[in-house]
């Protein structure tokens, strides 16, 4: 995945993220297609996503879904 450089930190992040409000904490059917969503993301070697408290609980539920990623 393409890198660019990251103001003047001196770091590279990939050009495509994701976002979490809308990707992660969701409810009903749509939870079902939580963890083939960051599997996507991650695959092509993203690394950089976007989180806030006010996106629920958003954080809490990405961390499960890349705790399935580790070996």
């Amino acid at each position: 995945m393409e890198q660019r450089a990251f103001g003047k930190t001196g770091m590279s992040v990939p050009c495509v993220g994701m976002g979490t409000w809308q990707t992660v904490d969701v409810r009903g059917l749509l939870a079902e297609h939580r963890h083939r969503v960051t599997d996507a993301a991650f695959e092509p070697g993203s690394t950089f996503v976007e989180s806030s408290p006010p996106f629920g609980h958003a954080a809490q539920v990405l961390g499960r879904a890349l705790n399935r990623r580790r070996t």
